[in-house]
């Protein structure tokens, strides 16, 4: 989460040749992989690519048992994580397509609470769609959603799990078929107070 990475002679001679210090990480990652894979080969590595780590390496690519992992906790939740308008989301779309064009091995930890404070609205149902679509586009492999655990069933979770069930099998739906598919699950899973036009509103208040 800082800027302060060795600069030794070895490590200096590493940065240059990989454009950046990721490449340091990635080799010493990927070494660690090959050390225990043939005793433990189902051991996985991963690596959040923050600060000096958010551009990759331009030589050397993470084994398969080495995983890139990205989390939105930095960005704003009531825009896509690819808003050009905001700094935040530049960033990590920068970052995201840097290691989505350079490997295969990268994934999102989706995050759908806020963990600090579980009692307000998590305003990010009008993104979702984008959110996901974008992950799609940007050579993301896998994404694991994280939730409200406090109360699995409060804020709309029932909702919130089925829509992104069916982002998952298709990130390019329209967004007149995303909430075409609100509404209808509204309708069938909390009834006729339900629908999304008569009272919640959910389109325009997330």
């Amino acid at each position: 989460d800082f800027d302060l990475y060795c600069t030794c002679e070895d490590c200096a001679r590493v940065i240059e040749e990989e454009g950046g210090a990721s490449g340091n990480y990635i080799r010493f990652l990927n070494k660690l992989h090959d050390a225990i894979d043939e005793l433990y080969p189902d051991v996985k590595f991963e690596i959040t690519p923050r600060a000096y780590m958010a551009k990759a390496p331009s030589v050397t690519k993470p084994l398969d048992g080495v995983w890139i992992r990205f989390d939105n906790d930095k960005c704003h939740i009531s825009h896509p994580v690819n808003d050009s308008n905001c700094p935040e989301s530049v960033a990590f779309a920068e970052s995201l397509q840097s290691w989505g064009t350079f490997c295969n091995n990268v994934y999102v930890e989706y995050t759908l609470t806020a963990y600090k404070d579980f009692l307000p609205v998590f305003a990010n149902l009008g993104s979702m769609r984008e959110d996901i679509r974008y992950f799609a586009e940007s050579g993301v492999d896998s994404i694991r959603f994280t939730g409200n655990i406090v109360c699995p069933t409060g804020e709309f979770g029932e909702l919130r799990s089925y829509l992104l069930a069916k982002l998952m099998w298709n990130p390019y739906m329209s967004e007149e078929e995303y909430y075409t598919m609100m509404d209808e699950f509204l309708a069938a899973y909390y009834g006729q107070f339900g629908v999304r036009c008569n009272c919640l509103s959910l389109g325009g208040l997330f």
